[in-house]
């Protein structure tokens, strides 16, 4: 296909992408690769993005824009879609990944530039292109991992590489060795997934491939902690970490424990025989968690972030112990085991703060056992770490969570 400059498809695309290269390095202004930072050279580069990769004439409205990408054939969309991934392969400031990513995929576009990024990332997990898929990792973070687009985006890669790819030889079993940061991010978002009460859209397949992740490396579930710091983060930065009442999204630790918990009830209750036939996953699954949160305090800067906020772990127990109810012993017993161990380890690390009032509310809800006298007894003897001078939490309003 002719361009609108009377190049083919992949040299506009590949000129495109070079005058995006001179954009962000230029030396006048020192906050040029930054987007949002960038003055004339963040426009410049958007118009750019627009025009010249996503052929968007000036002040084209939605409704062009739509008949556009309806025009694309299979054949335009892939020549574009390797164009971008030969960019990233050849690419080594990480920078400048960064910019020309967030530029593409910027807040409020419109579906068919979606749709692309979709193919995009689903392309760049295929062929193995890291550079690609951290910059996507830091894209996503800056998102947040619970918007829409991000949790679509996760969603079409199950439906790749889980549905159409499953098995053994799925390339996501390489994603931690290609990209550790998006990895997190992709348990992240699936965990985040809207509108599922106990396993938010995880089959038992991705629930042992991320435990055998997880347990490979405890530290997986940090990493985009250790990310935070990104100067594309920055602006989001202050709203990290400000509040206990406010859920962490920047990591699967708090969905992943809930996850596991009352995965294991739903099983239990779901079993045609009366049991769990997965209990093997989700010891293993709980064990990889305990593993995590003891490797939190080697996070730099770990004093003072938060792996489980005060809202994570009141909803945490308050659906837990709701489901108890519902099942018969053993089983209950160990749940409640499992989560009582869950809040030890936590409070032992510092990876839970709170104010000894919530502490104790927090173990009212959660019926007795010997293990409970024992952290009532270590606990509520004196304050707990507390990273927030705060008062009293509210009971959890589910429908802001």
């Amino acid at each position: 296909m002719q361009s609108f400059h009377g190049q083919d498809l992949s040299e506009r695309t590949r000129s495109a992408l070079r005058r995006l290269e001179m954009c962000f390095s230029d030396s006048s202004s020192a906050t040029a690769s930054i987007p949002g930072l960038g003055g004339a050279s963040e426009e410049q580069a958007a118009q750019i993005v627009d025009e010249h990769i996503f052929c968007q004439p000036p002040n084209a409205d939605a409704v062009y824009y739509k008949l556009w990408f309806q025009k694309l054939s299979a054949i335009q969309e892939l020549v574009i879609l390797e164009t971008l991934v030969d960019f990233y392969k050849n690419q080594t400031n990480e920078s400048l990944c960064n910019s020309v990513f967030k530029t593409m995929f910027h807040a409020g576009m419109y579906d068919g530039r979606k749709e692309l990024l979709y193919r995009l990332v689903s392309m760049a997990v295929g062929v193995e292109c890291s550079h690609l898929l951290n910059s996507a990792a830091v894209w996503m973070q800056m998102q947040s991992c619970s918007s829409d687009v991000v949790v679509q985006l996760m969603k079409t890669l199950v439906h790749d590489y889980c549905h159409l790819l499953g098995g053994v030889e799925s390339p996501l079993r390489r994603l931690p060795a290609l990209s550790a940061h998006f990895t997190c991010n992709f348990i992240t978002a699936l965990c985040r997934s809207p509108g599922v009460a106990n396993k938010p859209g995880i089959t038992n397949d991705l629930l042992e491939l991320f435990t055998e992740w997880i347990l490979a490396d405890p530290k997986l579930c940090l990493v985009s902690l250790s990310h935070s710091q990104n100067a594309l983060l920055q602006p989001q930065r202050t709203t990290l970490w400000t509040s206990p009442t406010k859920p962490n999204t920047q990591t699967p630790v708090p969905g992943l424990v809930r996850c596991c918990l009352l995965g294991s009830l739903t099983d239990h209750r779901s079993g045609a025989d009366g049991r769990c036939h997965s209990a093997p996953l989700w010891s293993k699954l709980h064990v990889a968690l305990l593993q995590t949160i003891c490797a939190f305090p080697s996070l730099p800067g770990a004093a003072q972030l938060e792996l489980i906020t005060l809202v994570d772990m009141q909803r945490i127990v308050m659906e837990v112990t709701e489901h108890i109810q519902k099942v018969a012993a053993p089983v209950n017993q160990d749940v409640t085991y499992r989560l009582l161990q869950v809040l030890q380890v936590a409070l032992a690390t510092g990876a839970f703060r709170c104010s000894l009032v919530d502490l104790r509310g927090i173990f009212k809800q959660i019926p007795p056992n010997r293990l409970l006298k024992i952290l009532e007894c270590q606990h509520l003897s004196s304050v707990p770490p507390q990273m927030h001078n705060v008062s009293v939490c509210r009971p959890l309003d589910l429908a802001t969570s």
